[in-house]
């Protein structure tokens, strides 16, 4: 059961929240080249924008190290140039694995967070939400700190 709306009134339009939503939607249509179905993981393009900024826990456990599609494995070495692993925290928050993922994600946001927006204020809200999806790649890294499985999306935010 998804839920379609709440009956929680606001006082304050959400601009903070439909600006997230839209950054997450521009993010995954222009930054990520998304499709309305999942990227395909012979796609070598999809390949090599899903390692460069999704969050790869295994690279934060061990820095310098970086991992990257090498055919059908995953190599995990030094000195590759890809973005700083400080930089895949935030960028992982805003790319998602297909259109179901964003929309789920996107309609769970609109209902819920721009309650949460008008309780906290724009400026605390935004930093709880980057917060949040800090906690949830540190949640991640707790569970298995060795993974080298591309994490991505905006629901731990």
């Amino acid at each position: 059961m998804f839920p379609l709306k709440d009956n929680i009134p606001t006082e304050r339009f959400p601009y903070v929240t439909v600006g997230l939503i839209v950054v997450n939607v521009l993010a995954y249509f222009l930054f990520q080249h998304g499709t309305i179905s999942l990227g395909s993981p012979n796609d070598p393009a999809y390949l090599s924008n899903l390692f460069r900024y999704a969050f790869i826990p295994y690279e934060l456990t061990h820095p310098g190290v970086q991992c990257i599609p090498e055919g059908s494995a995953i190599a995990c070495v030094k000195g590759p140039n890809l973005p700083p692993t400080s930089e895949t925290v935030f960028t992982a928050m805003f790319m998602h694995g297909g259109l179901l993922h964003l929309g789920g994600n996107m309609l769970f946001l609109w209902i819920f967070g721009n309650n949460v927006e008008d309780a906290m204020g724009r400026v605390r809200y935004l930093a709880f939400y980057l917060l949040g999806g800090c906690a949830a790649l540190a949640g991640q890294i707790l569970i298995d700190p060795s993974s080298t499985v591309p994490t991505l999306g905006a629901s731990g935010a």
